[in-house]
This record gives C-alpha cells, sequence and structure tokens, in this order.
C-alpha cells in the first residue's frame, strides 16, 4: 500500500486558500461591509471554509491510498464512504507524470494512468516513486 506525501496536504490547503480570496472580495465589493448579508455570506464563507480546511481535506488525506499488485492498480479513496477503483494493468494504455508549481516545490507529482473507459491520478508521490510505479505499468 502506497500512501500519499503530507506535503499532498499543503498543497490542497494553499489552493484552498488561494480560491478563497476570491468571493471574499466580491463580498465586500458589492455587500454593504456591516451589514446583515455581509455577515451572512461571511459567516456562510467561513464555515465553509472552515470545514474544508479542517475536515475534508484531511479526511480525503487519510483514506487515500494505491496497492499496485501483480495484475492490477487499485486506488482506495472518499471522505463521507470509502471509493475502491481498480484497474486492470493489461488494459493501461498511457501513464503520466503531472508536476503543478506547488508539487515542484514540495518534490512531489501526480501520477496520471489511463486506460479504456477509465482514467486514474495518484496525488501527492514523490517524483521518483511516480516515475518507479510508471516504469512497473506495461503500456
Amino acid at each position: 500500500m502506497i500512501k500519499p506525501q503530507p506535503g499532498i496536504l499543503t498543497i490542497w490547503r494553499l489552493l484552498l486558500v488561494f480560491a478563497a480570496i476570491p468571493p471574499s472580495f466580491l463580498f465586500s465589493l458589492f455587500l454593504r461591509v456591516g451589514g446583515l448579508w455581509w455577515w451572512v455570506c461571511a459567516a456562510l464563507w467561513t464555515v465553509a471554509f472552515l470545514f474544508f480546511y479542517l475536515f475534508y481535506f484531511p479526511v480525503r488525506f487519510r483514506k487515500l491510498s494505491f496497492t499496485l499488485e501483480k495484475d492490477r492498480l487499485t486506488v482506495t479513496s472518499g471522505v463521507f464512504q470509502t471509493n475502491t477503483r481498480v484497474m486492470p494493468l493489461a488494459n493501461v494504455q498511457y501513464v503520466g507524470l503531472v508536476i503543478s508549481p506547488f508539487d515542484a516545490v514540495w518534490g512531489l507529482c501526480t501520477l496520471l494512468v489511463t486506460a479504456p473507459g477509465g482514467r486514474l491520478h495518484l496525488p501527492g508521490l514523490r517524483q521518483q516513486d511516480a516515475r518507479n510505479l510508471a516504469a512497473l505499468m506495461p503500456r
């Protein structure tokens, strides 16, 4: 069983912070600061932000795991229910590495595995580990 690196949790949280800035700016721009609707929007936005920051992303990180067996790749994930996706290695057509700027800072990447009828994303892998996994998969 392969677990993602803890740096991916930091990346997800940073992306959440960047995603939270534009709506916060728009609330302040279009709603009277201190008015009733501003307080309602600010409270809802704060609750949503804290939910994702403190609950959703940590649970998603804890439940995410990958298993490479002799004949198949299994990805287990989920927050409210556990999802298991299995891809037979004989069906794999494409394996690629995706490295975002944030991933590069932490030395991480996402392994993208494509087969007929499906695609698996394996985020939070060290770049060398992802290359080793990619080399083990037949194409």
